[in-house]
């Protein structure tokens, strides 16, 4: 398990979230297992698209894409990542590039350690990101 942890401000969540990477994945980050991102996004853009166009409720992946992302796994893959290095790889793989890829006045997300999260999660709808520290304020 990691020590790491991300938390993300979106605006459609109105609240800061936590994302936690799974056992698995670090597992397959540091066995070096990991297609390269270019085959992740291209199916996420594919779902993109059938959510614009209003045919997501009978989408199907292509099977060429599909295949094509479980052969990157084991023949073009990323190899071993550090544990940072594959929390930033979690980021690219499953935020919105709002949320990492443009500039805003504010941080839109940041990678803390599990320690400085509140040991209650009693008021989070009512956490905010401060811009100076990696402290949450309640």
């Amino acid at each position: 398990m990691t020590e790491y942890v991300v938390l993300l401000e979106d605006d459609q969540l109105e609240h800061v979230s936590v994302m936690y990477a799974t056992e698995q994945f670090m597992k397959t980050a540091a066995e070096g297992k990991l297609p390269h991102i270019k085959y992740l996004w291209k199916l996420r853009d594919a779902e993109k698209k059938a959510i614009e166009e209003g045919w997501h409720h009978e989408f199907r992946h292509n099977p060429d894409d599909l295949a094509a992302a479980v052969w990157a796994s084991e023949n073009d893959n990323v190899g071993p990542l550090t544990e940072e290095q594959a929390i930033e790889y979690l980021i690219l793989k499953d935020c919105d590039e709002s949320i990492w890829g443009n500039y805003h006045n504010m941080q839109r997300f940041r990678v803390v350690k599990r320690s400085d999260l509140p040991e209650t999660r009693e008021f989070r709808n009512a956490w905010k990101m401060v811009q100076s520290s990696t402290e949450l304020v309640e």
